[in-house]
């Protein structure tokens, strides 16, 4: 329901993503690319008067960091997750155990955003997650395209402006100097 693809292509598409091995690292190879050009574009109409580079860079970087994407994706897929394998279903419960620990599950949009931004987790597990999110997206995008991509997961992985403009002021994930607030992204909600 939150990536508007229609049921049964979401739990076909993590199985997809899981299940064959050289499948799974196409779609994940195909997903990362993806992702990468809707965090740019995304960060480019976010921060239009940025001219210095390497504040999208370090913006873009935070976005594309395992935990952020685990933590997105841990969202997504909630606590149903009967149709999880068990390697994703382990991989799945210990990362919403440590947003348990912190109740981080009632949050409004903005705040989860900051909180998954920030976040260190177990490498394995969001390697894992990571992995599957990116597949997911590779696998929408060679289906659908680009575009379809973008819609589907924009919401997942893109933050609201008000958090861009905290990252390049790095009050999140505090590794980004200091940039004037900007404008909404054609990918955002908000857009």
């Amino acid at each position: 329901d939150l990536l508007s693809l229609p049921w049964p292509s979401e739990p076909g598409l993590f199985a997809s993503a899981a299940s064959r091995e050289w499948e799974g690292q196409s779609l994940e190879f195909v997903g990362d690319g993806v992702l990468r050009v809707l965090h740019s574009l995304h960060l480019l109409e976010s921060l239009p008067g940025s001219t210095e580079r390497g504040v999208r860079a370090a913006a873009r970087i935070a976005m594309e960091r395992n935990e952020f994407l685990a933590r997105r994706i841990s969202r997504v897929v909630g606590t149903d997750g009967s149709w999880l394998t068990s390697k994703l279903r382990l991989a799945r419960d210990e990362v919403q155990r440590s947003m348990a620990e912190q109740d981080q599950f009632q949050l409004g949009d903005e705040e989860a955003f900051r909180l998954d931004l920030a976040a260190s987790l177990p490498d394995e597990s969001t390697k894992v997650l990571a992995d599957v999110l990116e597949a997911l997206v590779g696998a929408v995008a060679v289906q659908d395209g680009l575009e379809r991509a973008g819609a589907a997961f924009a919401q997942v992985v893109l933050p609201p402006q008000c958090v861009v403009d905290e990252l390049a002021d790095g009050r999140v994930a505090g590794d980004v100097t200091q940039l004037p607030a900007g404008g909404a992204s054609r990918w955002s909600a908000s857009a």
